[in-house]
């Protein structure tokens, strides 16, 4: 018996102008054969002799089925062996049998092997019960490369479990029987490992692996924390590297440990060792040589109780009564002198009555007699009890010399909770003040040996405390703001999600917390992250308290106050959540019926969870009275329909997703109203395209700022989700005649989408509400800087919107796009491939959710489209009808894998022999 499927006219959303478009297939004979074969008396005879011949000659009627290796030939266990949907059992290390002589395509999968499927029953296999198959093992290899210069890493290592493999000389490697999502790790001595998961496939894979060379900045000190420049490092390789201005050496492809020897004149050699840990700035002190000295100040010679002022290049510094004495002198940390006495008591005279004191035990003879010899032109610091003075040596010292003081110094660190340094912090003693560098450090001059000291900054609470001069601070100053933790509700770490309460914006770091600075009592707090449902809550003195305008009630937040850094802590969950939609047109929502249909469909199925309804159609109509249009006098002729507010509530009590499509830049509501912000022709007409629709011009900056309010009011509908579509110039109709302006090109056309849709994430950040955009199918498959000549490019959307959702409806690819000569007859490879492609092009901040085509196939295609974005890990999908009429069979439950794959290959051999067209290469 054969059932003959006559063509019927179908409709699609036409990926070049986004149109609806009635094609009637001129053959499209879809062809099932069920043979249903009757058995008389002769056959009841033939199996009855057949199994005295079984009895008498013991000769087997099931097949024994051996796998092996096909590189080894040693037996593969394991493996899944399934014939008539049924998994055969393993009877032994790689050995499985049927119940009985069976005929049907068996199909093997083993791990880390590709799949094999053979035909068991024919003329060959009846007289042959033992079936042996090989196995082809999946197959890695690639090139590991310097990720800076791109040269070969010949003594690179990959280790797979407890497997080290070295890689070839040439940098390349090449690993068998790969798992799906096995871990593999590659090391190489200098560079930072690095760590790749096999994909979740049977395919051979070809890696490209860049390591990092390992990179070190040694930072050297002097004993007061200043940068030491000019000083010495040598390896034990015999490689000298000499610090910088800043004090810093850079190396790079370090081998770890590494033996090193820090020296400088005037400085104690010192010999140290990096640590395989070492962190990528490395700090090391050398100290100075030093000297203890006795002197007698004087005042022009003669011994006095200093008295009078002492004035600095900051201050005016009083000076205690009293006979002062210098104690120690260090070498090789010079000063620069700043003060600028005003009276000659602010000078004092020093004589030198010490030698140098005795070096450290292991310093040789030689180098002590070096350093006495260098003794009189080393610069030194001299100190004094509340003074000091800069840019001084021993041998100025000897024979007595006048200098002048610099005044005390407070020196200290500020940071906040979480230990990151604080710059710009306001430090002040009285009426003196400085403010804390990028490091977090401060210096403060001409303050008296005691008293206290007042730290403020903008985003922190003050903080008032007791100091000592020569005692250098640290300092935490608390945060003022809300800061918290946001995971998932299955507590993993959200990172890259966004919040914003006010004005204040921020992303979540890779462990999920975050801190929003500034923000008060009362501010609502807005969750964006893609996988999960937008939401926001208000932060108030009574608690938190979930703000909503009617999206979906997920996810959740606590609020704490004790043992929390910030001024309160708010701790998030979010609530996953992967939409599996169809669409709902505008003309439909004056059909109730028709909607609770729709609704009941997704509903009771058991994957099915959203609905995409027309917010702002094709035409440029509107789903809801808006303030903006009419104060244009932009006319809507929606009319009356079942209201948004209805359905939104409606889907939301059901549990579903509600996705607003709309369309943008196609608006002839707009272009009647407002001429001048239409696409024109040259003869100053509007253009219209083939609908004999106008279209708003993208570039204007009238036009883009018309769709951002509409697109606020939108964002109050209690929508769950907003989709931007027609993203993009026109790209059909006479384009020839339309008045572009003298520096239209793919800049501009870019540069303008690329400014509105940040716009419009910015716009639409404080509403709890998801963005996404609908792109052209082919823009994931042209090189990433084309854009079409249309302006429409991923990464110019991608960046800003949660969701990117590529049409990918295989009937609209053109003969031998992607490597397939008849894409229409290759929906779950065209799908397959395209979520793959699309998937590279995403942003950490951004998932592809394909749309798949519910129009001009079988059923049981749709049903395989919606296989393929599964098996390429798409994060949803969505069913495009025009008419938003659905078979039930997109609402059920998948049927078996290998039941579909199979009708769905005599499927793709049956339209090719009705259409006259050669077997598939």
């Amino acid at each position: 018996m054969k059932i003959m499927r006559f063509p019927t006219p179908m409709t699609y959303h036409d990926q070049s102008s986004g149109c609806w478009l009635a094609l009637r297939k001129e053959r499209h004979h879809l062809t099932k054969r069920i043979q249903v074969r009757h058995f008389g008396i002769v056959g009841i005879g033939i199996l009855f002799a057949l199994s005295l011949f079984s009895m008498h000659t013991g000769w087997p009627f099931s097949h024994t089925i051996y796998l092996e290796d096909r590189e080894t030939g040693q037996s593969v266990p394991s493996a899944q062996v399934v014939l008539h949907g049924e998994s055969l059992k393993e009877q032994s290390t790689g050995v499985w049998q049927t119940r009985f002589w069976s005929r049907g395509v068996l199909f093997v999968k083993a791990p880390g092997y590709h799949p094999v499927q053979a035909v068991l029953g024919n003329s060959n296999s009846f007289w042959q019960p033992e079936v042996t198959l090989p196995l082809s093992p999946v197959r890695l290899s690639g090139y590991v490369m310097d990720a800076e210069n791109g040269s070969a890493l010949s003594n690179c290592t990959l280790f797979r479990g407890e497997l080290h493999l070295p890689c070839r000389a040439d940098g390349t490697f090449t690993l068998s029987r790969l798992l799906p999502r096995e871990r593999i790790e590659f090391a190489a001595p200098g560079y930072r490992s690095g760590v790749r998961v096999f994909p979740a496939t049977t395919a051979d894979q070809i890696w490209t692996v860049a390591l990092s060379p390992r990179q070190v900045t040694v930072q050297l000190l002097d004993e007061m924390g200043q940068p030491l420049s000019g000083a010495d490092m040598e390896t034990a390789a015999g490689v000298a590297h000499k610090s910088d201005e800043n004090g810093r050496i850079f190396l790079s492809r370090l081998s770890l440990p590494l033996q090193i020897v820090l020296h400088k004149p005037g400085y104690y050699r010192r010999q140290m060792t990096l640590p395989t840990n070492v962190s990528r700035t490395y700090t090391a002190t050398l100290s100075a040589v030093t000297a203890v000295i006795s002197g007698t100040l004087v005042n022009r010679g003669k011994p006095a109780s200093l008295a009078g002022q002492l004035r600095t290049a900051e201050a005016t510094i009083p000076l205690a009564r009293g006979q002062a004495r210098w104690r120690r002198l260090s070498l090789g940390a010079p000063l620069t002198l700043t003060i600028t006495p005003p009276a000659p008591l602010a000078c004092i005279t020093m004589t030198l009555e010490a030698a140098l004191s005795a070096p450290p035990a292991d310093l040789a003879p030689l180098l002590h007699q070096a350093v006495q010899t260098a003794w009189a032109a080393t610069p030194l610091f001299v100190m004094a009890t509340g003074f000091r003075i800069q840019k001084m040596t021993t041998g100025q010292l000897a024979g007595g010399r006048t200098f002048c003081l610099a005044a005390n110094r407070l020196l200290g660190s500020v940071y906040d909770t979480h230990g990151k340094p604080l710059a710009g912090v306001r430090v002040a003693v009285g009426e003196r003040h400085a403010s804390s560098t990028a490091d977090g450090r401060f210096l403060l001059l001409g303050v008296p040996a005691q008293g206290k000291v007042t730290l403020t900054k903008a985003g922190y609470h003050a903080r008032q405390f007791a100091y000592r001069e020569g005692k250098p601070v640290i300092v935490k100053l608390h945060p003022h703001g809300l800061g918290g933790k946001l995971t998932s509700s299955a507590g993993k770490p959200l990172a890259q999600a966004l919040l914003v309460a006010g004005t204040i914006t921020t992303t979540t770091a890779d462990d999920g917390s975050f801190f929003l600075p500034g923000v008060n009592s009362g501010v609502t707090v807005t969750l964006h992250a893609p996988g999960y449902l937008a939401a926001a809550w208000t932060w108030s003195e009574k608690g938190i308290r979930r703000r909503s305008y009617g999206e979906l009630q997920g996810g959740a937040a606590q609020l704490q106050t004790e043992n929390c850094p910030y001024d309160a802590c708010l701790q998030i969950k979010a609530a996953p959540w992967t939409a599996y939609g169809v669409y709902l047109p505008m003309g439909l929502l004056y059909d109730q019926k028709q909607v609770l249909a729709l609704l009941d469909l997704v509903t009771h199925s058991p994957h099915l969870n959203t609905i995409v309804v027309d917010i702002k159609g094709d035409h440029g109509y509107l789903a809801w009275n808006s303030p903006h249009a009419a104060a244009l006098g932009v006319h809507n002729k929606m009319g009356q329909h079942i209201g948004l507010k209805w359905l939104v509530a409606e889907a939301h009590r059901r549990g579903i997703y509600l996705i607003g499509r709309f369309v943008t830049f196609k608006d002839n509501p707009l272009a009647e109203a407002k001429p001048a912000w239409a696409v024109q022709r040259k003869d100053g007409t509007i253009w219209r395209d083939r609908e004999k629709l106008a279209w708003g011009d993208v570039s204007l900056p009238q036009v883009r700022s018309y769709m951002l309010d509409l697109l606020t009011e939108a964002a109050r509908l209690g929508l769950d989700e907003i989709q931007l579509d027609y993203l993009r110039f026109p790209s059909d109709g006479d384009l020839t005649v339309i008045n572009w302006p003298k520096d239209f090109s793919a800049t501009t056309r870019t540069t303008a989408l690329r400014t509105f849709v940040k716009a419009t994430r910015e716009r639409l950040s404080p509403y709890p509400v998801a963005l996404s955009a609908d792109l052209f199918g082919l823009t994931i498959w042209v090189s990433p800087q084309q854009d079409m000549g249309i302006g429409q490019r991923v990464i110019d959307v991608a960046p800003y919107v949660d969701y990117v959702s590529p049409m990918i409806y295989p009937s609209t690819f053109a003969k031998h796009s992607i490597g397939l000569d008849y894409p229409s007859l290759y929906p779950y490879e065209l799908v397959h491939k395209s979520v793959l492609q699309g998937q590279k092009r995403m942003p950490a901040n951004a998932l592809l959710r394909p749309w798949l085509q519910a129009y001009w196939y079988p059923n049981e295609e749709y049903q395989v489209q919606r296989l393929a974005a599964e098996d390429a890990h798409a994060d949803g999908w969505l069913f495009w009808n025009a008419a938003g009429h659905y078979d039930p069979s997109i609402a059920a439950k998948l049927p078996k894998r290998e039941m579909l794959l199979e009708d769905y290959h005599k499927w793709q051999i049956e339209e090719r022999q009705a259409l006259h067209l050669p077997p598939a290469p």
